[in-house]
């Protein structure tokens, strides 16, 4: 019986709703009551929940870490001999994405301006 219950707090948490809507589920299905620990059923959900996101976040974050190792196995590979290879960071690149800089921006705010079209910022 405790599963039932714990899937119906489950059900009522995923759709939004609360005790309340449980007990008119019930009620419709011609079900009994949920059970008056409905919320104890919530909680040990929530702390499931978190546990299990936390053990994920931990695994994305050390898979992540993986992924950088690709410098430091190029500098031990040495594929120069006596060149000295530095890391550049990556500067810019969400402009260069998404198409834009700060300078375009300001370009065409005074292109908007000249055809006489509103500007973003000051009137």
């Amino acid at each position: 019986m405790y599963e039932v219950n714990t899937r119906l707090a489950y059900a009522m948490m995923s759709v939004g709703k609360g005790e309340a809507a449980a007990k008119v589920f019930c009620g419709v299905m011609n079900l009994p009551p949920p059970p008056k620990q409905f919320y104890e059923s919530l909680h040990a959900l929530n702390n499931a929940t978190e546990k299990v996101a936390k053990v994920s976040m931990a695994l994305a974050a050390a898979e992540t870490l993986s992924f950088n190792n690709a410098y430091k196995a190029v500098l031990e590979s040495k594929p120069y001999k006596d060149v000295n290879i530095e890391k550049l960071e990556c500067v810019g690149h969400v402009e260069k994405k998404d198409g834009y800089t700060t300078q375009g921006i300001k370009i065409k705010i005074k292109r908007q301006k000249a055809r006489g079209q509103k500007s973003l910022g000051r009137p």
